[in-house]
């Protein structure tokens, strides 16, 4: 894959990124705004009850009757609030399109550093020009992913909300144990490989060592019998 396709590839993940932080903001700002709405009802409620029963005090002292028609009177309903409709906010969609994001920027982060491994191979075995071309497309995209991979860790440690904490650490943490694992499994893989192949080499000379001692072998029978064949007087008939 090109290495500016990556770079457009994390890019857009990075962009993933902060969309879904950003509406995770809104909606659990959301959420709080309809908790203190229902709490400042619940508030006007009770103060409403408080005010019903200080007139209906006075009136009972006054009048001492029609209780329940003087007190609806006297008690004016709070305003309803017009509600607003909740936006679409599912805490765990959230989640896992910023996982998802993340998983994409760091495929393309990391696909980068490995085509750049290729393309240094194989530009040490093609002419100058094309090497020259090679050298300069590498170094603009690997600037351009450094620089945004600096940017999403600095948005990840500052700007996104705190219920995601050190997330951005974290996902750097489990991603270099990952890779350690891997690689660990690909020198196991490889010393696997080493030893297949070091006992196929020593199964090989050892059948090339019999051929030969054999070869020798059958070569010193027919030379000793020519020997003695020569050393055996030839006798007239």
């Amino acid at each position: 894959m090109d290495p500016f396709t990556l770079v457009a590839l994390a890019s857009s993940a990075f962009k993933l990124v902060k969309e879904s932080c950003e509406m995770y903001k809104e909606g659990r700002q959301y959420v709080l705004d309809a908790k203190a709405e229902v709490e400042a009802v619940v508030g006007d409620l009770k103060g409403v009850q408080e005010d019903a029963k200080g007139v209906w005090g006075f009136l009972t002292g006054l009048f001492g009757g029609k209780k329940e028609a003087i007190a609806q009177k006297s008690v004016e309903k709070p305003a309803k609030k017009v509600k607003q409709k909740a936006p679409a906010f599912d805490e765990n969609q959230i989640y896992a399109q910023v996982a998802d994001a993340l998983t994409k920027f760091f495929h393309a982060y990391n696909g980068l550093k490995h085509y750049k491994e290729e393309q240094e191979e194989t530009a040490s075995k093609v002419g100058d020009e094309e090497g020259q071309d090679i050298a300069i497309k590498l170094v603009i995209a690997d600037l351009q992913m450094e620089k945004l991979n600096e940017e999403l860790r600095e948005y990840m440690v500052y700007h996104v909300p705190p219920e995601f904490k050190d997330l951005y650490s974290r996902v750097n943490k489990m991603l270099g144990h990952i890779a350690n694992q891997q690689q660990l499994a690909r020198k196991e893989e490889l010393d696997r490989k080493k030893a297949v192949a070091w006992q196929r080499r020593q199964v090989i000379d050892r059948i090339r060592h019999r051929v030969i001692i054999g070869v020798v072998t059958t070569l010193v029978i027919l030379w000793t019998w020519m020997m003695i064949l020569t050393m055996i007087p030839s006798t007239s008939s």
